[in-house]
C-alpha cells in the first residue's frame, strides 16, 4: 500500500484516527532528528474537523428523527381522541356538522366539510356531476395547495391555503371529507396520507351506520 493510498483511507475513515488516537503522538523520524517541515500537515488537523462534522451531521439526523417521532405521536394521539369522540355521537345525533365540529376540535384544523352525493346522477346539475366524478376518481386521500377545478363550485367560499381531499367509502353513496388549513405545511402534497385514510375510514363507518337507521342530509354547501 502506497502513502497516497494510506492517506486516502484515513481521509475516508476518520473514525480510525479516533480509535487509534495514540498514533498521532508518535514522533516521526523528522521530529526525532530535529527536522521541521512546514509543508507537512498533521493528520489530526485534517481528520478531527472531518470527524467533528460527521458527529454534527449525526446529531442533526437524530434531532430530526426525534422531532418526527414527536409529531407522529401527536398525530396518532389526536386520531385516537377524535375517533373516540366520533363514536360517542349518538346515532340519532349524527350529522355533517356534528362530525365536522368534532374533527375540527380534535384535529385542530380550521375547516372540515363533508359531502355525500347519490350514485344516481341523472337529476344532478353539471357542477354536481363534475364534483361526483372528481370524488370517484380518488382512490386515496390527496393533499393539494390549489383547489381542483372540479371542486371549486363547492369550496370556493371557505377553502384555505392547503387542503386534504379524503374519499369516503359509503354503500350506495359518493362521499368526500375535505380539510383545509391556513398552514401550507399542514396538508403539503408530499406528506404521508395514511393518517387521513384512517380518518376517512372512521367517518365512513359513522355515516354508514347512521344511514342504515335514518335518511341523513349530510352535504355541506360552502
Amino acid at each position: 500500500m502506497t502513502e497516497n493510498e494510506i492517506a486516502e483511507y484515513l481521509i475516508a475513515h476518520p473514525e480510525f484516527i479516533a480509535k487509534y488516537a495514540g498514533l498521532l503522538n508518535v514522533p516521526s523520524n523528522a521530529a526525532k532528528d530535529g527536522v521541521t517541515n512546514r509543508n507537512i500537515i498533521s493528520l489530526s488537523n485534517r481528520q478531527i474537523p472531518q470527524l467533528q462534522q460527521k458527529i454534527r451531521n449525526l446529531e442533526n439526523q437524530l434531532d430530526a428523527f426525534l422531532e418526527n417521532g414527536r409529531r407522529n405521536e401527536e398525530i396518532w394521539d389526536s386520531l385516537l381522541r377524535s375517533s373516540l369522540a366520533l363514536f360517542e355521537i349518538m346515532r340519532e345525533d349524527v350529522s355533517s356538522e356534528a362530525i365536522s365540529s368534532t374533527l375540527r376540535t380534535h384535529l385542530n384544523v380550521e375547516e372540515c366539510r363533508i359531502f355525500v352525493l347519490s350514485t344516481d346522477q341523472e337529476k344532478a346539475n353539471e357542477e354536481e356531476k363534475t364534483f361526483a366524478n372528481f370524488i370517484t376518481s380518488l382512490n386515496k386521500p390527496r393533499c393539494l395547495l390549489e383547489t381542483p377545478e372540479e371542486a371549486k363550485h363547492f369550496t370556493k367560499s371557505w377553502i384555505l391555503t392547503s387542503s386534504a381531499y379524503v374519499p369516503l367509502s359509503i354503500k350506495n353513496l359518493i362521499g368526500i371529507l375535505i380539510f383545509s388549513s391556513s398552514d401550507a405545511q399542514r396538508f403539503d402534497p408530499n406528506i404521508d396520507t395514511q393518517f387521513l385514510e384512517r380518518v376517512g375510514n372512521i367517518v365512513s363507518t359513522i355515516i354508514e351506520n347512521a344511514y342504515a337507521h335514518q335518511n341523513l342530509a349530510l352535504t355541506q354547501h360552502g
